[in-house]
């Protein structure tokens, strides 16, 4: 599937119901706007808030593309497993992961550009990937975006261009265009790493199959990065792919 495919999938969605996903943008941004506001305040009560904060904001943002990958796999958004469960009981692992993802990718760019570039390219399904299977953390979350972009960053390139004209947009509207544009690049985002998994290999056992989010129930989760290894396939599979064959691609920048 190219990137112009996953883009008019996105933008399947985004007709069928766009002002819910700009209204759900516009509540995600001030909530983590506001999370993000951390006083100045002494050691170490500075340092708690600035943690906080960062939890907060963390909790918020895997929250949101949560939501909307639950959503454009046909499921309905449940609070406790889709909003609680990421923004209280996943926040610190999710924030560590990300962290360490930011700081190797810190270290690669010291280097030289292009393996930062490279790198940047490689860890581009870490969000994802922690989001869809929470016991999926630290490295091993990093390891896993790397095994699922193997053959596949010339086409997150391409997918990132497809966007460049909207980034404009978003500059000539003062801002205003960017709550269209987030949840239509985040569900190509999603479409993306969803062909992915398809591709080059699935974990044992998705947050969408019929056990999700019980952790206990998740304990032999295990990576599988053989090529085509679709044994255990994620139920965002199905829905995705059922949205893509009802499409009729033709030439449309938007």
């Amino acid at each position: 599937m190219s990137e112009r495919q996953h883009k008019k999938i996105a933008k399947q969605f985004m007709r069928r119901n766009w002002p819910w996903y700009v209204v759900l943008t516009i509540v995600f941004t001030m909530a983590i706007s506001i999370a993000s506001l951390s006083p100045v305040l002494t050691f170490p009560l500075g340092i708690i808030l600035a943690i906080v904060s960062a939890l907060l904001v963390t909790g918020l943002q895997t929250a949101y593309k949560r939501l909307l990958m639950v959503i454009k796999n046909g499921l309905n958004p449940e609070f406790s497993r889709d909003f609680v469960a990421p923004l209280l009981n996943y926040s610190l692992p999710y924030t560590i992961t990300l962290w360490l993802k930011y700081l190797y990718l810190t270290f690669w760019t010291c280097l030289l550009i292009i393996p930062g570039i490279y790198k940047w390219l490689s860890y581009a399904l870490v969000e994802y990937i922690i989001i869809d299977f929470p016991q999926i953390r630290y490295n091993e979350a990093i390891t896993a975006s790397r095994q699922l972009m193997r053959g596949h960053k010339w086409q997150l390139i391409g997918l990132y261009c497809r966007f460049i004209l909207w980034d404009i947009i978003i500059m000539l509207t003062f801002g205003l265009a960017y709550f269209y544009v987030k949840p239509y690049f985040t569900l190509a985002m999603i479409d993306f790493y969803e062909m992915c998994l398809e591709e080059n290999g699935y974990p044992q056992m998705s947050s969408f199959d019929e056990h999700r989010w019980e952790t206990e129930k998740h304990s032999n989760m295990t990576f599988s990065s053989d090529d085509g290894a679709n044994a255990h396939p994620s139920s965002t599979e199905g829905a995705n792919r059922s949205s893509a064959e009802d499409i009729t691609y033709e030439w449309d920048d938007f």
